[in-house]
């Protein structure tokens, strides 16, 4: 997808709210099948037991534990885009951010 016609479809969300709605639905009926199906696929249980065997993740802190101990809260988060939006799910439903941009 071009640059023009993705910021078409943001700047037609942003104008919207019933728009942004409709959209915001439908990705979460896409993902709402692609994720359970992820993490029941042989590839997901691959990849488990190699993150395992491969210590992935070992330095890093726990986000969402973290800042609910120091008592953070934030307003809005940024995403990136790059995984499933475990995280970002977590800390909403967590209560440590209200929302996520990107």
């Amino acid at each position: 997808m071009s640059d023009d016609k993705a910021r078409q479809i943001i700047e037609r969300a942003m104008a919207d709210r019933a728009v942004y709605d409709a959209m915001a639905t439908r990705e979460s009926e896409v993902w709402g099948r692609i994720l359970p199906a992820l993490e029941h696929s042989e590839a997901r249980t691959e990849d488990a037991s190699a993150s395992a065997v491969l210590r992935v993740g070992r330095h890093q802190a726990a986000l969402s534990p973290l800042a609910k101990e120091r008592g953070l809260k934030f307003e809005r988060g940024l995403t990136l885009g790059c995984g499933a939006g475990r995280l970002e799910r977590a800390l909403l439903t967590d209560g440590v951010c209200q929302s996520f941009h990107g």
